[in-house]
């Protein structure tokens, strides 16, 4: 009886011991790892503004009232290694080549929303706090209707191709979600069909993005 008495004694020892020692385990776990930062930590939607500069010597930056560059809204989508744009803002480039708002959205209402995409190869910084992005853009195709003269003659097209290039240093910051990166315009050319001529007098552009991610 003595030995039944010892034996339950031991096991409820044991049994206290077990439920103390889970409890501390429990108390001492470590806080949960966060997600593992990819390239494709990047992928998302985002809102932000594109501000417009001259790069052509002797030309200053396009600016507001307050000196500052000027800022258009601009919303792209990132996925799959591509910068997405259902609605690339063309006004200011359309403003650098005819000189005059009001015929500069005219030009914008007739061409209607532009979708533009742009490929690039991104790499993760060491630290895993960043993420640069070389851009692989293609030129920008614009088809604006211009009015027939006359009734008798029928509408015509013409084709409007801008030559993009990526700038270095675009990156986006895993911790601010921001992203920030550049593009050129540094040739303007017109025609009808595929018979394109280089605009003469077209200053280079930048084209200046300051974006952050849209929270889930």
């Amino acid at each position: 009886m003595k030995d039944f008495k010892l034996n339950r004694l031991i096991i409820s020892t044991l049994a206290l011991g077990c439920a103390w020692g889970f409890t501390s385990c429990s108390n001492d776990e470590p806080s949960p790892i966060p997600g593992i930062v990819t390239t494709e930590s990047m992928f998302g939607n985002y809102t932000g503004s594109l501000s417009i500069l001259s790069v052509a010597p002797g030309i200053s930056a396009l600016t507001d009232e307050s000196g500052e560059p000027e800022g258009t809204t601009a919303t792209a989508t990132i996925d799959n290694d591509t910068i997405y744009f259902k609605d690339f803002p063309i006004k200011d480039l359309v403003m650098a080549v005819v000189g005059d708002e009001t015929t500069a959205d005219q030009i914008v209402a007739a061409v209607g929303p532009v979708n533009y995409n742009v490929g690039y190869e991104p790499a993760l910084t060491p630290a895993q706090d960043s993420i640069y992005f070389d851009m692989k853009p293609e030129p920008l195709q614009l088809t604006l209707t211009l009015p027939a003269a006359a009734e008798s003659e029928e509408a015509a097209s013409m084709n409007i191709q801008v030559n993009i290039v990526g700038a270095e240093g675009a990156s986006y910051e895993v911790a601010t979600s921001a992203l920030n990166f550049q593009l050129g315009a540094d040739e303007v050319s017109l025609g009808t069909g595929e018979d394109l001529q280089p605009l003469p007098g077209f200053n280079p552009l930048t084209l200046n993005f300051e974006m952050n991610k849209s929270k889930e």
